[in-house]
């Protein structure tokens, strides 16, 4: 991974606003379930992200989580998110701390049927790499091997997901 030194590069976001969610579109959400002030132990997804899911459930044609799904994970929330959205799109899912980082997160993670997938992994959609990384397991540093999975894509463009960006700033 190069570093960008010029970190000016990264004061102003260019990315066009949007009023209308487009058929088949790949979204990707982190932190789904809310502001950590305003969370309560059985709380499930964000109200915005709930409804922003089932309201376009239709139009995505993927949804990828970017870690802390919910607050306190169970498997009974996993397999909730499973069973009322799986019909309509698929869901990736790359672990937060939230998600894993306890044993019993972990366990409960690797239950789900989202804990299945051997980590880092690639999927394309629509032509572009995706990377599904865990970055807590690799205590928030870019694996060697996630390294080589992105060096060995045909593509210019890869998409990392993962919940701490590999930034410089990142690093200990």
């Amino acid at each position: 991974i190069r570093a960008i030194s010029d970190s000016n590069k990264f004061d102003s976001c260019n990315l066009p606003v949007v009023n209308k969610v487009p058929h088949n579109s790949h979204v990707f959400i982190g932190h789904a379930y809310g502001s950590p002030r305003n969370w309560y132990f059985s709380d499930y997804l964000a109200p915005n992200v709930l409804n922003f899911i089932k309201d376009n459930k239709y139009l995505l044609k993927t949804v990828t989580f970017t870690g802390d799904i919910f607050s306190v994970p169970s498997l009974s929330k996993f397999n909730r998110l499973s069973s009322e959205f799986s019909q309509s799109q698929k869901i990736f899912i790359s672990p937060g701390n939230h998600d894993v980082f306890r044993p019993d997160s972990r366990d409960i993670f690797n239950l789900s049927i989202f804990g299945s997938k051997s980590y880092p992994f690639v999927e394309t959609l629509d032509e572009l790499p995706v990377i599904f990384d865990d970055s807590v397991i690799s205590d928030w540093m870019v694996s060697d091997e996630t390294q080589e999975l992105i060096n060995s894509q045909s593509s210019k463009n890869v998409i990392i997901a993962r919940h701490n960006m590999p930034v410089v700033d990142l690093l200990y």
